[in-house]
């Protein structure tokens, strides 16, 4: 993800200062590689190393451990929650350098050349992801999930122009609580938000140049941008915009890139790495940071609400400062610690690795590999691994080095090779799925209405995640089965809220999409009250099953204070629900089944026993209450008394165990369930006039 620090005499140059403001430069400027400091950055026979832009082994490290943390991540670890902070990490550093080859240009040509930046930015980055794309695309054409396709070929076109990040907002698609399986093109979103900032950064570089004649205004630009981005994060996620806006936006996440970009104008002032009381307190500082950094991280599952309120503007900080000490006082012990050769060769195949792991967790899994637990990890870790290898070898550096295409080449080549991947991304997403759609048709035809009904019945659909992949999948019959439906659901939330919430093996917070889990009964108070529903559906049932921490010790369904909660939460949801006055139907849980990666087996929290005890509770709740049924979904989605992925042929549940498979699921359940919802709204009208 993050670029070396790559040299060349660029040939075009943008006219930005003259010879004159060039030699001015030359005084306000001593980039870290070109500045003798202390024996900290002597070489070996003690006089100053002075390269344009040497290497320095414990950045490599620094990519190494931020990809293996991702790595982790990605993988399920158990207590390896918040270690997606490592592509915060790679941001910083990203930053940093960047913005580091831009003073270099300033310095040593008193300009810079975007044609010649552009061009080692895409040759360093394309061909490696192009490559990634096709593979991802030829896999799923022929063994993927087919209802994937369409999914797929949007992940695909999204990830060629780099706009991923703003893809999965529009579309709903975010790490935490999603409501769709995973794209094997998901983290590509962070691709994006660097290529964002590769192209508008370089441009602000050199306006602030031409007009100031000085780099120093950019330390200001850089460091309140970094601020106003972290205020951003903070003021979107507060505002109930939702989980993934605060995310994936660019805006919120550009602090990180900032942040490194503000390192980079701090070293490169003169004399800096002369003054043996900053060298000393970064070498200090170095180890303290990485400390602060492990306990932030072990801390950040979820994400937590403090994580968008300055906690990932914190860790920007901390990891700042790891490198300050990586470049300042190299020879530190802390920072020899981070150049040892196997974190250094991790760190130099770290871009491949990150585009590579992800996509084969998602395809080598425990049902078609057979393997589990540290078996499994172990097969996906030395797949990614050398698949990242083979990248770095074979596609990354012989293009970067030239070897491959001359310059006026590539400019041919890249816009031919999108082209070609882009018409094959829309070819594969209108293939047709070989599902059995003939019992989808005889299912549909068996309960299509015969009679079609002027005003469509007004369905407002509400709950967790669950129903709102129902949802998605039931709104492709509305038009054909009088029914008008408004998928209103909360990503992440059901009717208990409140604690930290235990959730395959990771701890946090529920966060909340479109609205935090803490509004859920004034949004959907809002709700009907702007939809004015002739039946209400509630699908709630997967939060209420796992571990929570009020304060006072991990409780589950079944115990007294745990169960206490959720009743008081189950008949506040039908008061809320109820109170227009239409009739309120209450779904039954089905069964879940997400595997453990570590074991093989399922989560404690999707035993069946806590589904048949929240179904219980669901009863009880509803029992003696007017205008309120509770329809048994369990038994239809489980019809042999466990979870079924499968009924006659059909996927009706997705690869994750929990949700519900778009169209398909969504339309099978949608035969079954619209007609029963007509008739109760037919009659709610009829009673009403």
């Amino acid at each position: 993800m993050t670029e070396g620090l790559i040299t060349g005499a660029p040939k075009r140059k943008s006219q930005l200062p003259s010879e004159r403001v060039r030699a001015f430069l030359d005084k306000d400027v001593a980039t870290f590689a070109n500045r003798p400091s202390s024996s900290e950055s002597k070489s070996d026979h003690g006089h100053p190393e002075t390269p344009h832009l040497r290497t320095i082994p414990g950045l490599d490290g620094i990519r190494g451990l931020s990809v293996a943390a991702v790595v982790c991540f990605h993988a399920g670890i158990a207590g390896a929650g918040g270690l997606y902070m490592g592509v915060d990490g790679f941001f910083v550093l990203s930053g940093y350098l960047i913005t580091s080859l831009l003073i270099g240009d300033i310095v040593r040509n008193g300009s810079v050349s975007f044609s010649s930046f552009w061009s080692r930015r895409a040759r360093r980055l394309l061909p490696a992801l192009f490559a990634l794309i096709a593979v991802v695309l030829f896999v799923e054409a022929f063994w993927g999930d087919p209802l994937e396709l369409p999914t797929v070929r949007g992940d695909a076109i999204a990830a060629l122009f780099y706009s991923s990040n703003w893809y999965y907002i529009w579309t709903h698609l975010g790490y935490f609580g999603q409501s769709q399986a995973l794209s094997p093109l998901q983290h590509t979103w962070s691709l994006a938000i660097e290529e964002q900032f590769y192209i508008v950064w370089p441009i602000i570089f050199a306006v602030v140049i031409k007009w100031r004649k000085s780099i120093k205004p950019m330390i200001y630009v850089a460091g309140i941008g970094a601020i106003l981005s972290a205020g951003a994060m903070a003021l979107i996620y507060g505002s109930g915009q939702g989980l993934d806006q605060a995310y994936y936006g660019t805006e919120t996440r550009a602090q990180a890139l900032l942040v490194g970009a503000t390192l980079a104008f701090l070293l490169s002032r003169p004399n800096i790495g002369r003054d043996s009381r900053v060298v000393k307190a970064s070498a200090a500082g170095g180890p303290l940071a990485f400390l602060a950094i492990v306990v932030l991280w072990s801390q950040a599952s979820g994400p937590p609400a403090w994580m968008f309120r300055g906690g990932f503007f914190l860790s920007d900080i901390l990891v700042a400062i790891v490198i300050a000490s990586v470049v300042l006082a190299p020879r530190r012990l802390f920072n020899e610690a981070l150049s040892v050769k196997p974190l250094r060769a991790l760190g130099k195949i770290s871009y491949g690795l990150y585009l590579w792991q992800f996509p084969i967790v998602i395809m080598f899994n425990n049902a078609r590999t057979g393997f589990s637990g540290i078996g499994l990890f172990a097969l996906r870790t030395f797949i990614s691994i050398l698949m990242a290898i083979v990248s770095y070898y074979l596609i990354e550096q012989p293009v970067r080095l030239g070897a491959a295409l001359k310059k006026r080449a590539a400019w041919l080549v890249t816009p031919a090779v999108v082209s070609i991947m882009f018409a094959f991304a829309l070819i594969i997403g209108t293939l047709t799925p070989t599902v059995n759609s003939q019992a989808l048709v005889n299912n549909h035809a068996l309960n299509a209405p015969q009679v079609p009904i002027s005003d469509p019945i007004r369905v407002l659909l509400v709950g967790d995640s669950v129903a709102e992949s129902l949802g998605q999948g039931a709104s492709y019959l509305d038009s054909t089965d009088n029914v008008n439906l408004s998928d209103s659901a909360i990503i992440g939330c059901g009717t208990l809220t409140g604690g930290l919430v235990m959730e395959n093996g990771s701890v946090s917070p529920q966060g909340g999409d479109p609205v935090p889990c803490s509004q859920w009964a004034s949004y959907y108070a809002q709700r009907i009250n702007d939809f004015h529903p002739d039946v209400t559906v509630m699908l709630a049932g997967r939060w209420e099953t796992l571990n929570r921490n009020w304060g006072n010790g991990w409780e589950q369904i079944g115990q007294s204070d745990f169960d206490n909660r959720l009743m008081a939460s189950l008949k506040q949801a039908i008061s809320v629900l109820t109170q227009g006055g239409a009739p309120l139907v209450l779904l039954t849980a089905p069964y879940y089944s997400v595997i453990d990666p570590t074991t093989g087996a399922i989560y404690p929290e999707d035993d069946t026993s806590r589904v048949d005890l929240y179904n219980s509770m669901l009863r009880q709740a509803a029992q003696g209450v007017p205008n309120v049924q509770v329809l048994d979904f369990n038994s239809f989605m489980d019809p042999n008394g466990q979870y079924a992925e499968y009924i006659n042929g059909l996927p009706i549940r997705q690869p994750d165990g929990i949700h519900i498979t778009n169209p398909v699921g969504g339309e099978w359940i949608a035969d079954w369930l619209y007609p029963k919802l007509i008739n109760i709204g037919l009659k709610y009208r009829q009673q009403n006039g």
